[in-house]
């Protein structure tokens, strides 16, 4: 009987291994004494899983069109139905899909009972030290173990959250066998700003428009709430462009953040002409303590060397101007990116030109395979890198 071998319990390795057609001998290996320890942590512990946009443009690749081969409508398909019939149902909130019980470990004990049913082989505690192949047998070590295989899946996760177990091996691995790396960073994190504002709004959270420029160049917008953290920004949206914002931190591009702080109102100049007329010629401070945190208010106008007892009336055409920038374009320069520790997801990994799109077969070593974060694509948040997880293992493992 063929064996496979699986290195790695998190989410792709176990979908891997349950994914594998009966008639296969699977061992489940991982470095944790416990399968799935980082998927318990998705979602603060929810477990966003799914979303109902899973397609490559939510996600980040070296190699678009590879990734685009790999998500395709069917494999995405099949790979639902497949979460559907291991019992996996979903609330949906937003396009948003949890389990039904809003609880990872649910979850977890799921999929942990049906490797039980399947008798799968399960090795915990095991750390892999070593991984190579002699007269056509996969050799995966660890200091007192060894196992023998005819085929390998590197489903090892990243290098975020090690404490988890994601802790880099798989890319030590992979080079072993002449596998490149697109340059490891982390993503889906919070952004160190440069600009002295930043380190007088911690604690501050607002709904608002960010954009996200590269070299002066408009790369891409969200909207949603911000959390003000020391020196820096985090939130939802932030995370999203916190992918490409570390890549071109990577390589020295100048990186800035843009916040609209007032997203629904199109024309400025129209609405301030409006709302002084309304509240009969407010001071600034009337004008914005309603549509603005209060803390926040005093360090824009601040920031702008506003004086927040002016009457709008009295404001000169210079201070219209800085006031609109400071409300709809604060514009502030990324230093830095949050590190391996506080990011959720590694950006970069195995180039995807290395692997058969259709089988996640390795190019350059028969009978190796790669699935979820170890390839070099990284998603928004949502649970698109999940979801990605669940469609290459899924893949991998129908194809084993």
């Amino acid at each position: 009987m063929e064996k496979i071998i699986i290195i790695g319990a998190g989410a792709s390795g176990i979908i891997t291994a349950l994914a594998c057609s009966q008639n296969k001998k699977v061992i489940l290996v991982e470095g944790n004494d416990k399968i799935g320890k980082k998927l318990v942590l998705t979602g603060n512990g929810k477990c966003n899983y799914w979303n109902t946009e899973i397609e490559s443009s939510h996600y980040e690749t070296e190699n678009q069109m590879v990734l685009e081969e790999i998500l395709t409508p069917e494999n995405i398909q099949n790979t639902y139905h497949f979460l559907e019939e291991l019992g996996v149902y979903p609330k949906i909130q937003n396009g948003y899909y949890y389990p039904y019980s809003k609880d990872a470990h649910s979850l977890l004990a799921l999929l942990e009972r049906k490797i039980k049913e399947q008798k799968i082989e399960w090795v915990p505690n095991f750390k892999v030290r070593s991984l190579e192949k002699k007269k056509g047998k996969f050799i995966v070590k660890s200091v007192d173990k060894t196992l023998e295989g005819d085929k390998v899946v590197l489903a090892t996760g990243g290098k975020t959250y090690p404490k988890t177990g994601s802790d880099g091996t798989g890319y030590d691995l992979a080079k072993s066998f002449n596998h490149t790396l697109i340059p490891l960073l982390p993503t889906l994190t919070n952004l160190i700003c440069k600009d002295k504002i930043a380190t007088l709004w911690e604690n501050i959270r607002v709904s608002a428009k960010v954009r996200l420029f590269i070299n002066g160049k408009l790369e891409k917008e969200e909207q949603g709430e911000i959390q003000f953290i020391k020196k820096g920004l985090s939130g939802i949206c932030i995370f999203n462009l916190s992918n490409k914002a570390s890549r071109s931190l990577y390589l020295n591009q100048t990186t800035e953040i843009e916040i609209d702080f007032l997203p629904e109102i199109e024309n400025f100049k129209t609405f301030l002409r409006k709302r002084t007329e309304q509240m009969l010629n407010p001071t600034l401070e009337d004008f914005l303590e309603s549509l603005l945190n209060y803390k926040l208010m005093f360090l824009l106008l601040k920031n702008a060397k506003l004086d927040k007892n002016k009457r709008i009336q009295d404001l000169k055409k210079e201070e219209c101007h800085a006031l609109e920038q400071v409300l709809k374009h604060l514009r502030l320069e990324i230093i830095e990116t949050g590190d391996d520790l506080k990011a959720q997801v590694t950006s970069g990994g195995i180039n995807l030109n290395e692997i058969n799109p259709q089988t996640l077969e390795s190019k350059l070593e028969k009978n190796l395979y790669f699935t979820g974060e170890i390839l070099d694509v990284s998603g928004d948040c949502g649970g698109y890198n999940l979801a990605f997880a669940f469609i290459t293992g899924y893949r991998v493992g129908k194809n084993l």
